[in-house]
């Protein structure tokens, strides 16, 4: 990631959070790994703390584009999130 003068820590709201796990058996994952797996997979993000109960993810942001791209992943993943304070964390 880039240079922590760049980096904006952003506050996301994430619908379904608190939601009961997807898939079955074996294989079912809770709402929050499948959430942190999308968005621990774009490089312009980390992820520095998620809540299940207040549906909300707290992400540190170096670029755009990639938080843009992981807020479509997410919705396209069943789990429609959007900013909700860009200036909340920082």
């Amino acid at each position: 990631m880039g240079d922590d003068a760049q980096q904006r820590a952003t506050l996301l709201r994430v619908a379904g959070l608190d939601g009961p796990p997807v898939g079955g058996g074996c294989c079912a994952l809770s709402p929050e790994d499948l959430v942190l797996d999308e968005l621990d997979s774009w490089p312009g993000l980390l992820t520095l703390e998620l809540d299940p109960d207040a549906g909300t993810v707290s992400v540190l942001v170096s670029d755009e584009q990639d938080l843009a791209h992981a807020l479509e992943a997410l919705a396209d993943r069943g789990f429609p999130a959007r900013v909700a304070d860009e200036d909340s964390l920082r």
